[in-house]
């Protein structure tokens, strides 16, 4: 995690309620076939406070911070038996665009409005 944070220090946000940690979302800008994306390479919620919409708020924190530095389509990789997850991805409109080892990778167009 510090060598994330010394390469995107803005790509990490930890939620605590209190002091403790309850959720996490990990992110950066990446090149991708000549277009800047964003990534999303860690997101967790720990299980108490899953279903409470916490993870849509963090969704949605990122896709702003995508839209505020210009980048317009962003993706994820979660394994494939991660139906959770799975399910959360797809309402918050991510689509999978390929499988390999395990994993999906999805993505999501945002607006540019």
């Amino acid at each position: 995690m510090e060598d994330r944070i010394r390469h995107f220090p803005d790509g990490q946000l930890i939620v605590e309620d209190g002091h403790t940690p309850i959720g996490q979302i990990g992110f950066d800008i990446v090149e991708c076939k000549r277009k800047r994306i964003g990534y999303v390479n860690l997101f967790y919620i720990v299980p108490e406070y899953r279903n409470t919409g916490l993870g849509k708020q963090l969704i949605q924190y990122v896709e702003k911070f995508f839209i505020n530095s210009n980048v317009f389509e962003y993706h994820l990789n979660v394994a494939t038996k991660n139906e959770r997850a799975l399910e959360v991805y797809k309402k918050n409109g991510m689509v999978k665009i390929k499988e390999e080892n395990n994993k999906f990778r999805m993505k999501k167009i945002l607006s540019h409005e």
